[in-house]
Formats: structure tokens, C-alpha cells, sequence
């Protein structure tokens, strides 16, 4: 967006408009008696101090979060096309935190900032939504939603013991098929009504995605359901767990998300649950379903404890390079990674 005519507030850089000092016919507020005191209107001394809520509020947040808030101004600033806006943006930012700024600015691959206002390392235990020392901050998976993507030909059983189980515990679960009509299962006179099509919604309506198993011709051509592997993809790479039951095992490890979950994969026993980086996975003769609902509603509930990504390259700051935890908060979302230090969770 472009300004053609000026701001209409000050200061501003341009100058204009400008205040009008009382010789020149600007308005004056003359002080009014008052019993007890005047009336006039003035400014209190807070009034000048604008930055250290601001740094109380980064201070507090977790690394996750303080990673959403870079990339969120590299998102914002990144989209700018005046200079001299992200210039006076960046000053801003500065006068918050020297660190963030300099880590808003690699984004931006503009000089870093030098720190003219220090920090004043003051946090407040209330203001962050995912840390733990945070006591109104509880974690659970009640009230999130559950994607279920079936095919003709699904495992009713584990289907629709996920769906009784989930829905019991308050975690809601839409069922995803090909079409706005009944899904057969493999089971003769079984099947569920979905609420979506492939076509017609997408991972990120949910907080989780699970692709039921099953046999049958439709799951033989699984390898070009292109909807099932955006959907494992989109989700996997918004932190998101992301589950499977036996024959959309091999699938989601061989097409949709080829060499993230070999280990867990190789590890899994055919009557077995297991669960790595957010990824939940259940043999092809899992019986138990209680097993796989305690599994995978554990790890919904750690959706908004994400690990970030760990830069690739050094970022440096005019009071030193930063280190290794802050440069992990500086970049864009690209791949999940294996070997994270964040011990706070594995999904988002």
C-alpha cells in the first residue's frame, strides 16, 4: 500500500502536519480552577515510556512463541515495499528488544539494529499461553477436532472406536470421504457418514489427521490420492499430529511423507501403537483400540508446544553472535525436525 497525500498523526517522517504552537492560532486548553486543585490537560510521565510492557510481554513468552512473533514481523515487514517504513519499524522493535530485532532484521537480510535501550529482564509467569510455569495454562485435547480420512473398503472397528472414544472425551471428529454420501467399510453393512470430502475441506480446518486403513481397490491406488497426501503433508508440516492404521501405514511412510518415520515404521509391532515427532501409527492386527485414543489424544493435547526450526546458517547481533537457542527462533517454517533440543513437545 502506497501514501499519497500523508499521515494524518504525528510525529511522522514527513513532517506534516505538524503542531501548531498557541502564537500561530493553534488551541490552547488554559487551566481551570477547581476546588482542591486545576484542571489542565497534561501528560503524566508514564505517557512517555511506551517499550517496557512490550518487553515484559516478549521476556515472557516461551521459544515457540517468541519464534511465532519473529516470523510474524519478518511476515508482516517482508511484505513492505517502502524501506524507509521497515527502517522506522526496526527502530521500533529495538527499542523492545535488541535480540529480536536483530533476528527480525536477518529475516529481512537488512543490517541489524545496534542496542540503544537495554532490557530490562523483568517476566510475568501469567502471560504466556504455552509455558508450563504458566498455572492457567492446562493441556489437553478436549475440545480440539479430529480429521478422520476413510476410504471405501476402512477398518469400521478402529474407525469407529476412534469416532466413540473421541467424541466421549469431548475431542470433536469429523469424518473425511470421497464423496458427501455413505463410506463402506470393509465390514458388510458397516459404514459412516462423513462431513467433508476430499475436495471439499483441507488439514488445516483440524488440529489432527488420521487416515484409517483398509483393503480393498481404492486403497490399492492410495499412491495417487493426491488429496489424502497433501493432507498428511500440509499437516506434517504445520507441526499437527498426523496418525495412520494399517495399510495407510506403509502409505504415509513410502508416499506422504517419505523418509521422515522409517525408524518408526521399522519399530512398529503388527498389534502395536507408536508415536514419534507427532506422528502416531498403529499395526495392520491392533486390536486394542483404547491403546491407539490414549496415544493419539496424548499427543493432540502437546499441539501448542511446537518446536521451531534451528537456523542454518549464523545470525549475528551488534552485541555478539546469538545463541543457539534465539537463532532457532529466527526462521521461517520449513521441515520438521528430527534431532530438536526443545524437549517441550513434539507437535503442534
Amino acid at each position: 500500500m502506497q501514501i499519497n497525500k500523508g499521515p494524518n498523526y504525528w510525529p511522522n517522517r514527513f513532517g506534516t502536519p505538524h503542531p501548531v504552537p498557541a502564537k500561530q492560532g493553534g488551541q490552547v486548553l488554559s487551566p481551570q480552577p477547581l476546588p482542591g486543585g486545576v484542571k489542565e490537560r497534561v501528560r503524566g510521565p508514564k505517557f512517555s515510556e511506551h517499550y517496557s510492557q512490550a518487553t515484559l510481554f516478549w521476556n515472557s513468552m516461551s521459544d515457540v512463541e517468541k519464534g511465532h512473533i519473529v516470523n510474524a514481523f519478518s511476515f508482516e515487514l517482508g511484505k513492505c515495499e517502502d524501506k524507509g517504513v521497515i527502517e522506522l519499524t526496526l527502530e521500533q522493535i529495538n527499542f523492545i528488544d535488541n535480540k529480536l530485532a536483530c533476528m527480525v532484521a536477518a529475516n529481512l537480510h537488512v543490517p541489524p539494529p545496534k542496542e540503544v535501550h537495554p532490557n530490562h529482564g523483568k517476566t510475568s509467569a501469567f502471560l504466556s499461553m504455552v509455558d508450563r510455569a504458566n498455572p492457567n495454562n492446562t493441556f489437553t485435547a478436549e475440545g480440539r477436532k479430529l480429521g478422520l480420512f476413510v476410504h471405501d473398503g476402512f477398518d469400521f472397528g478402529l474407525a469407529s472406536g476412534i469416532k466413540a472414544a473421541f467424541t466421549a472425551m469431548g475431542i470433536i471428529v469429523a469424518v473425511v470421504g470421497p464423496r458427501k454420501d455413505k463410506i463402506n467399510s470393509s465390514t458388510d453393512g458397516t459404514f459412516l457418514e462423513p462431513q467433508f470430502t476430499f475436495e471439499t475441506c483441507r488439514s488445516t480446518l483440524f488440529d489432527a489427521v488420521f487416515f484409517v486403513g483398509g483393503r480393498g481397490p481404492e486403497y490399492d491406488k492410495l499412491k495417487r490420492q493426491g488429496r489424502w497426501l497433501h493432507a498428511a503433508r500440509e499437516a506434517f508440516m504445520h507441526f499437527k499430529t498426523v496418525g495412520a492404521s494399517g495399510s495407510a501405514v506403509e502409505w504415509l511412510a513410502k508416499y506422504a511423507l517419505p523418509g521422515e518415520i522409517d525408524h518408526l515404521v521399522g519399530n512398529l509391532k503388527e498389534d502395536g501403537v507408536a508415536a514419534e515427532q507427532g506422528v502416531v501409527v498403529a499395526g495392520s492386527r491392533l486390536r486394542e483400540v483404547p491403546a491407539l485414543v490414549k496415544c493419539l489424544s496424548e499427543e493432540i493435547a502437546k499441539h501448542p508446544l511446537a518446536p521451531t526450526h534451528v537456523f542454518s546458517t549464523q545470525t549475528y547481533c551488534t552485541s555478539g553472535a546469538l545463541s543457539k537457542g534465539e537463532a532457532r527462533l529466527g526462521v521461517l517454517p520449513t521441515l520438521r525436525i528430527k534431532d530438536h533440543n526443545n524437549t517441550a513437545g513434539q507437535s503442534a
